[in-house]
C-alpha cells in the first residue's frame, strides 16, 4: 500500500495508517520493523485523540538478528539516516537469538 514513510499514513489520507508489511516503504519487513512502526502509530493516536497533535515521525528504525552459522549469530540495526552495519558474529549473539525468540512468544501468548 502506497506509504507516507514518515507519517506512516496511507498516502492521500489523513485518518488510514498503515504498518508492517502492507506499507511500500523500502525497508526491511522484519517483525521488529512492525513493531517500531506500531509503537509510532499508537504515540501519534494517543497524541492525536488527547492533544490534537502529531507526536512523532516514524525514523526507519530496523533491528534484526542474523544468522551467521549453525552456531553463531549477529546483528544489524539501521534507521533511516543510519545505514546497516553489522557487527561480528559470535556464538553469545546466536544464544540470545535463540533466547529472545523464546521469551518473545511467551510474552505474546501472554505467559510472561
Amino acid at each position: 500500500m502506497p506509504t507516507d514513510r514518515d507519517k506512516l499514513l496511507r498516502e492521500g489520507s489523513t485518518d488510514v495508517f498503515v504498518c508492517g508489511d502492507t506499507t511500500n516503504i523500502p525497508i526491511s519487513k522484519a517483525g521488529s520493523t512492525a513493531h517500531f512502526e506500531a509503537d509510532t502509530i499508537i504515540d501519534n493516536l494517543v497524541s492525536l485523540l488527547s492533544e490534537g497533535r502529531w507526536a512523532r515521525n516514524y525514523d526507519g528504525k530496523v533491528f534484526c538478528f542474523v544468522e551467521t552459522g549453525l552456531s553463531t549469530g549477529t546483528y544489524v540495526w539501521f534507521d533511516y539516516k543510519t545505514p546497516p552495519n553489522p557487527g561480528p558474529p559470535s556464538q553469545m549473539i546466536h544464544w540470545f537469538k535463540l533466547a529472545y525468540n523464546r521469551l518473545y512468544w511467551l510474552s505474546a501468548k501472554g505467559l510472561l
